[in-house]
């Protein structure tokens, strides 16, 4: 008995040794697999955390890229408050001008703008036009949505750098450049129009106002209506109701379907007539037509009156805008340079900035009759702008090479 247990013991003793071993083994796998996992860890934050900062400096300079052709379309729309077309010089002073604040914050900037010829030759040729002459299109949405006008293409890119990293981001953009006639309009208003004919009466011609459109009775429009104020229906300008005979007799064409118009972007109400003057409106606010009849808005107009075209009353379908529902007003450049639009049929002027001299009626003639000329040439007087030694003064004119002398006496 005592031999077998001393056996036993021996081999329980060696058994603990390899078990202590083994356990030692395993404690260090152990450790090197979280060792290798904490590098792992490490490597890939770090490693994120380098993308995350690529992707922080991108971000900044793209947006700074952004800011660059912003700023370029904004100064670009500027140049016609003073010349109907951009020069060679207008453009590079353009592109040379980048956003000031992103230079202080680390940024610089390559930038270009110039005609896309392209494009501009693509549309000649699809127009079948000479080299000499701007494609014709019509404008499809926005202000001048539906009108002709002579397009000039442009495109700009600006190119942002971040100085500390060289992080670079370039974009592009393409965009036209609309010269349009003016006369395209059946009537084109400063101030309010009204339309009330005693028999039925058909206008066929594009209308705009840039304040309200009074439309009281017996009138059908076959053209787009556009108006920076508000169209009424319930009163007259001059403070009355609209109770006339025919005062529901009143239609806009919309693509071959006649809409009957029963209200108006105003409406009577609350001791009001229906006109476009808001109680209590301040300047620059909805409905500031101070001498104009008060009315309250039609909740329904600007959700109502876009509608597609069906026959239901009210449903223009865009033919008729209010500037409630986008339209909006259209100066012309005379206009926005501070001139009344009466400047085109009066004469040129030595004075005259270049908007005004080539809006002008007068500096488009070729053959030019003008009375007390006996002053050209001499200065200050000469308000005709005529040079010396040109045209001819009326005092010393002789007839007599005209059919002998017959023709002028």
């Amino acid at each position: 008995m005592s031999l077998q247990t001393s056996k036993v013991r021996r081999s329980s003793a060696g058994g603990n040794r390899d078990e202590d071993g083994a356990a030692l083994a395993i404690v260090i796998i152990i450790v090197a697999i979280l060792a290798v996992v904490a590098m792992t860890a490490l490597a890939f934050s770090s490693s994120e955390a380098r993308i995350a900062g690529r992707d922080l400096q991108r971000s900044q300079t793209f947006y700074a890229a952004v800011a660059g052709l912003e700023k370029m379309t904004s100064d670009f729309s500027d140049i016609f408050r003073q010349r109907m077309n951009p020069t060679p010089l207008d453009l590079t002073l353009v592109a040379a001008n980048s956003p000031p604040a992103l230079a202080a914050e680390g940024f610089s900037f390559s930038q270009t703008i110039q005609e896309d010829t392209e494009r501009l030759n693509e549309l000649r040729s699809i127009q079948g036009l000479p080299g000499n002459v701007y494609p014709r299109v019509n404008i499809p949405n926005g202000p001048y949505a539906g009108l002709y006008a002579s397009i000039l293409p442009y495109k700009m890119s600006s190119t942002a750098i971040m100085d500390a990293t060289g992080t670079e981001v370039e974009l592009e953009r393409e965009f036209n450049n609309y010269l349009v006639p003016l006369f395209q309009f059946g009537m084109y208003s400063n101030e309010d129009l009204e339309f009330a004919p005693g028999p039925m009466m058909t206008f066929n011609g594009r209308i705009h106002s840039n304040k309200n459109i009074y439309a009281l009775r017996n009138i059908q429009f076959l053209n787009r209506m556009t108006m920076a104020g508000e169209f009424i229906r319930d009163a007259k300008s001059s403070g009355a109701a609209n109770t006339s005979s025919g005062n529901n007799n009143v239609w806009i064409e919309v693509a071959g379907v006649n809409v009957q118009s029963t209200k108006g972007s105003m409406q009577a109400g609350s001791g009001t007539v229906g006109g476009p003057y808001i109680s209590g409106s301040s300047p620059g606010d909805r409905g500031y037509y101070p001498g104009s009849p008060l009315g309250i808005p039609n909740t329904s107009w600007e959700t109502e009156s876009v509608k597609p075209a069906n026959g239901t009353v009210n449903r223009f379908g865009g033919q008729l805008l209010t500037h409630t529902t986008s339209a909006s007003e259209l100066r012309t450049p005379l206009e926005l340079s501070g001139n009344s639009p009466a400047e085109l049929i009066k004469r040129k002027l030595p004075t005259d900035d270049q908007i005004l001299s080539e809006s002008r009626f007068h500096t488009g003639s070729q053959v030019r009759i003008l009375i007390d000329d006996e002053s050209a040439g001499t200065g200050t007087a000469n308000e005709a702008g005529i040079p010396a030694g040109k045209g001819v003064l009326l005092s010393s004119f002789d007839p007599i090479p005209l059919d002998n002398g017959s023709a002028l006496r």
